[in-house]
């Protein structure tokens, strides 16, 4: 009996000791897979960030290079330039008389140009380096600085240039007082003669780095200590940090100072906003390791090369930060982006937390399985009781789950007196936070107000014992628009304007109502059979609808943040919710109108980033240009209207739309008697019921929702 027991616990020991020894060994394997995994996404991250960021500030300055160029090149400028030549005998001697009148009708000439806050002031450098004309009167007849001789050169060889603020003296530059003038950034090129036969002056334009400049770059700030500026050759700052108030503190900063073209990225060698005091005066101490690799012409990357560590480093203050850089030769500066260390890899920290305090436990690591394993049990029990009581909702008994989304899953069920197919749709417990539940029962009020047949029909709602929200709805068999392109292509130009045409018709009732539906996607409108009808459109999920008559609704879908789906996202809606209006909804019908007709979504990013900024600014690739599809003239003129930028350059109304779909030529060519054939052809492979599921791979852009 007494081996009996002894071997007995001899086993319990045994098992223990392999329990402890698996958990150890599962606890180190899983701890380095998610450390390299979030590592690699942590630098996927920072990557795709700084190159969407450099690619923006190139287009601004390109932008500016390019008002530069038409500013240089108008005849006023080119004739006040030959005069104020021969008035400075040649730019060899000012002559403030002479030169008065030509320096009241230049200021009147720039005066539009600086009023739109792009430019903050203006030079006209002659060749010798005298500047003839500029904005303030102090400046008028000295002559250039000569560290800015060779960017006179480039304009007066006709290059177009950015000028960086050129320090002589860096040390006692950085030691500038409250008051001092600031360094401004410029934008210089070349004026020719009127007629154009040689280079006779250069045009300077300063703006200050401070305003857009740096404005670009803060759109790049991740979470609370992220930030993304730009550096010049000597390795000092160009655009504000985030960290100004921080870096007054520490005595990086003097008062009225600002961090942009005062402060050098230097590693001070330890973190100071822990308390740590370097021994090195500023000038003395290295190169951070960001700007010593950026600032090495032999190892730097060269744009669009980017490099990264996300292993970290010491930043400017001496904390711990991961980031990517890049270096852009044509205009002499680089731009990173860094984040700190602890924040980047805060759920690793948790991590090592608990496996650490798994290692101080490992001794009682096998009673902990056990105490875990009867928990899980009991939960599964209990979960298992709950789906129980949630087979049945009032007078709907549930039948199997064919969705789910954001918003709630849906549900095959039948009413028991009826014993009519319905769809079901509600709200978890574990999401019935109370945002949730008010949008929740928003859409189900604000959708039961539609009664077009056009519009998917609420036939009931309701809330269970346990407080599970939820309502019934028609229970539909078809495919989603975006199930249906991905499955046989592109669509028929006649079947595009008939599909395109009973949307339309649904959004125009919501829109007489006051109504917005704010999310309309391939994925939210449903095709299929309905009494005896083929083709039949329904416009789905009301979830993200917005009511312009009635305030107090809509803040439910504000709340600080944007609602949606980026890939059809209006850009007014993208730069603030509040402006969403019938208009948003019709720029997202014209994006639907294409992906029908080309079979392509009409964007392509990696990131919801991305995808914002190229809504904002870019349009989708012109339809003629996609093989194997010939899109007529006026569907494409109907599309191309509906997806201006601008609201007031779309169509003023859901039925003004309606009614050039009506115009086109083959707006009467797809009818009942194609579409029934088309659906008895396609019966049996493609229908299915209706309810949000997850999109192709190929086409994985339009489901990225806010």
């Amino acid at each position: 009996m007494v081996a009996s027991l002894a071997s007995g616990k001899l086993r319990v020991v045994l098992l223990g000791v392999v329990l402890a020894a698996l958990l150890l060994g599962v606890g180190l394997v899983t701890h380095a897979l998610l450390e390299n995994a979030l590592r690699r996404r942590m630098d996927e991250s920072l990557q795709t960030m700084l190159s969407s960021q450099v690619s923006g500030q190139l287009e601004w300055l390109e932008a500016q290079e390019a008002l530069l160029q038409v500013m240089a090149g108008l005849p006023q400028l080119q004739q006040a330039s030959v005069e104020l030549l021969a008035a400075h005998e040649e730019g060899l001697r000012y002559n403030p008389q002479a030169a008065a009148p030509l320096q009241e009708q230049l200021s009147e000439l720039f005066a539009p140009l600086f009023s739109q806050g792009s430019f903050t002031g203006y030079g006209l450098i002659s060749p010798t380096g005298l500047i003839m004309a500029h904005q303030h009167e102090q400046a008028r007849g000295l002559q250039l600085n000569v560290q800015y001789r060779d960017q006179l050169d480039q304009a007066m060889a006709g290059e177009f240039l950015l000028g960086l603020p050129s320090i002589p003296d860096l040390a006692k530059d950085l030691e500038l007082s409250e008051g001092d003038s600031m360094i401004t950034m410029f934008l210089a090129g070349p004026v020719r003669s009127p007629e154009a036969a040689e280079i006779i002056a250069a045009l300077s334009l300063e703006f200050d780095p401070a305003g857009s400049f740096t404005e670009l770059l803060r759109v790049a700030r991740q979470g609370e200590s992220g930030e993304t500026y730009a550096f010049d050759r000597k390795g000092l700052l160009l655009s504000a940090s985030r960290f100004e108030d921080q870096l007054l503190d520490l005595g990086l900063l003097k008062e009225g100072q600002s961090s942009e073209q005062h402060l050098l990225l230097r590693d001070p060698g330890g973190d100071m906003t822990r308390g740590f005091e370097p021994d090195l005066p500023r000038l003395n101490m290295p190169l951070t390791l960001m700007a010593a690799d950026a600032l090495d012409p032999q190892a730097r990357p060269a744009w669009p090369e980017i490099h990264s560590n996300v292993r970290g480093y010491r930043d400017y203050r001496g904390v711990q930060v991961v980031g990517a850089w890049t270096w852009i030769e044509a205009y002499g500066f680089g731009v990173a982006t860094e984040i700190d260390q602890a924040e980047a890899y805060g759920p690793l920290s948790i991590l090592r937390g608990i496996f650490y305090g798994l290692l101080s436990l490992i001794a009682i690591a096998a009673l902990s399985i056990l105490f875990y394993a009867i928990r899980v049990r009991h939960l599964r029990t209990r979960m298992h009781d709950e789906l129980r009581k949630a087979k049945r909702l009032g007078q709907y008994e549930l039948e199997s789950k064919i969705g789910e989304g954001a918003m709630g899953e849906v549900y095959r069920a039948k009413h028991q007196m009826l014993r009519r197919p319905t769809a079901i749709k509600l709200l978890p417990p574990e999401k019935s936070s109370p945002e949730m539940v008010a949008r929740f029962e928003r859409e189900v009020q604000q959708t039961s107000r539609l009664s077009h047949p056009n519009t998917i029909e609420i036939y009931d709602y309701g809330r269970t014992p346990d407080n599970v929200f939820y309502y019934a709805m028609e229970f539909l068999q078809g495919l989603t628009l975006q199930d249906l392109v991905h499955r046989g292509g592109p669509l028929p130009t006649p079947r595009v304007i008939f599909l395109l045409r009973q949307m339309l018709s649904s959004l125009r009732e919501a829109h007489e109502m006051g109504l917005v539906h704010r999310d309309i996607k391939p994925q939210n409108i449903f095709v299929c059979t309905r009494g005896g009808l083929y083709d039949v459109v329904k416009v789905l999920d009301f979830g993200l609808v917005r009511d312009n008559k009635h305030e107090e609704n809509t803040m439910l879908t504000m709340a600080g943040q944007i609602r949606g789906t980026p890939m059809f996202m209006a850009p007014e809606v993208i730069e603030s919710a509040a402006q969403a209006s019938p208009a948003s909804d019709l720029y997202a019908v014209g994006l639907v109108g294409y992906f029908m007709l080309s079979g392509k979504m009409p964007y392509s990013g990696s990131s919801v980033m991305q995808l914002l900024m190229l809504q904002a600014s870019d349009t989708p690739e012109d339809l003629d240009n996609f093989e194997g599809i010939q899109v007529p003239g006026d569907i494409k003129a109907v599309i191309e209207q509906a997806i201006q930028k601008l609201p007031e350059d779309r169509f003023a109304s859901a039925q003004e739309m309606i009614a050039h779909l009506d115009a086109c030529m083959d707006a009467q060519q797809w009818n009942e008697e194609r579409s029934a054939s088309w659906w008895q052809e396609n019966e049996l492979s493609m229908g299915q019921p209706h309810g949000p599921k997850a999109p192709p791979e190929d086409i994985d852009q339009g489901a990225m929702t806010l």
